[in-house]
């Protein structure tokens, strides 16, 4: 701070040089760059396969494909499988007693 009440021209070049110091980036060097590509270029590229059709990479490099792993509780699992055996007898009973009214004579 230089304890003045107005802005001059020297506060304003000075603030854009501070931002221009930190926001942009010169490029690489020509030469540079040359050795990266040389070193890059030194190995060959993977021989493709002959096969036919539409080459896909594997699956774990997928957008769609799954990154993740459940593994369920045993205690959860094991109330999961008495609930659901409770639902599929309430239902098959269910449908014995339509199937029953069904085939009664009205």
């Amino acid at each position: 701070h230089a304890k003045k009440t107005d802005i001059d021209m020297d506060d304003v070049r000075l603030a854009i040089q501070g931002r221009v110091n930190y926001s942009f980036t010169s490029p690489p060097d020509k030469e540079f760059l040359l050795e990266l590509a040389e070193e890059r270029n030194k190995h060959p590229l993977p021989l493709i396969p002959e096969k036919y059709g539409v080459r896909l990479p594997p699956e774990k490099y997928t957008l769609t494909g799954v990154n993740f792993h459940i593994v369920p509780e045993q205690r959860a699992k094991a109330g999961k499988d008495s609930a659901v055996e409770g639902q599929t007898a309430a239902l098959s009973s269910g449908i014995e007693t339509l199937s029953a009214a069904s085939s009664t004579p009205s």
